[in-house]
């Protein structure tokens, strides 16, 4: 079993070394902040990755290399979040 806070941590650190500009999004820091009002209902879990989405394609407009770990159970959420990044922007890994 891999911890994947360390497979993120260490895929940011490898970055970091190559120069490159990242930033880790996951449950923790969005949930404490950005999404607190939201709970884990199948609604809030959507708006949770809406919010997630939109947060990261700001970023990625920036120049940042966004690594987003979240869990999400539902295959329709998963298909909205890659219809929302064109051109080769998303890579998804499933742990």
């Amino acid at each position: 079993m891999v911890d994947n806070a360390l497979t993120q941590n260490g895929l940011e650190r490898e970055l970091f070394s190559r120069r490159m500009r990242t930033y880790v999004l996951d449950g923790d820091n969005v949930r404490h902040g950005l999404n607190s009002n939201l709970g884990f209902s199948r609604e809030d879990r959507r708006e949770n990755l809406r919010r997630i989405v939109e947060l990261s394609k700001l970023m990625v407009d920036s120049g940042l290399i966004v690594l987003a770990a979240f869990i999400s159970p539902y295959r329709e959420d998963r298909e909205y979040v890659r219809s929302r990044f064109e051109g080769g922007n998303l890579c998804t890994v499933f742990c």
